[in-house]
């Protein structure tokens, strides 16, 4: 729930230009619809909702910058604001919250990308995470096999595929907010 309710505040702050205490007030109001009052793990998540949210922000020039270094082809600011605020939040998670297991941040992004995002980007955010985290010593190096596999970060676009589309190094990120 914390996730969830973070990837709404960094959306409304990044495409509703939303001031950050504004985004989670709101957040906190609709949690407190979805959970009863006094529920133990509601704080918690209030608490964690609230570091996801102001950490991605005051990161956010060094977590965009290791975003547009794993994109090709792309912009970030071409990028799905869906995509760009779940990745920055899980880059967020992956590199300054020690405390979570980096594949329990990969997967959760995965999962929320599957919620918000479009049919590509689960793979898109999976690729670009994964690729980070291994280069951050995070995760262990994948099998040469895997690599192959597995591409990494150019993404379509409704206005036509990008310059390296189809080629076997691309993951494809969505356009928009589902």
């Amino acid at each position: 729930m914390a996730r969830e309710r973070a990837i709404q505040c960094l959306f409304a702050i990044d495409v509703g230009h939303t001031p950050p205490d504004e985004a989670i007030a709101s957040a906190v109001a609709l949690e407190g619809e979805d959970e009863p009052e006094g529920d133990d793990g509601e704080a918690w998540d209030r608490s964690f909702m609230e570091q996801l949210v102001r950490g991605t922000l005051a990161h956010r020039e060094a977590i965009d910058t290791i975003i547009r270094g794993h994109l090709r082809g792309w912009t970030l600011e071409r990028l799905a604001a869906v995509d760009r605020a779940i990745l920055r939040m899980a880059l967020y998670e992956l590199l300054f919250h020690e405390d979570v297991p980096p594949k329990v941040t990969i997967d959760e992004a995965v999962e929320l990308a599957k919620t918000f995002g479009d049919e590509a980007s689960p793979k898109f955010v999976n690729g670009v995470l994964s690729t980070v985290a291994r280069e951050q010593g995070l995760l262990p190096a994948e099998e040469p096999e895997q690599a192959a596999a597995e591409p990494v970060s150019t993404p379509p676009g409704p206005s036509g595929p990008p310059p390296h589309a189809g080629s076997s190094d691309a993951v494809q990120p969505s356009e928009g907010m589902a």
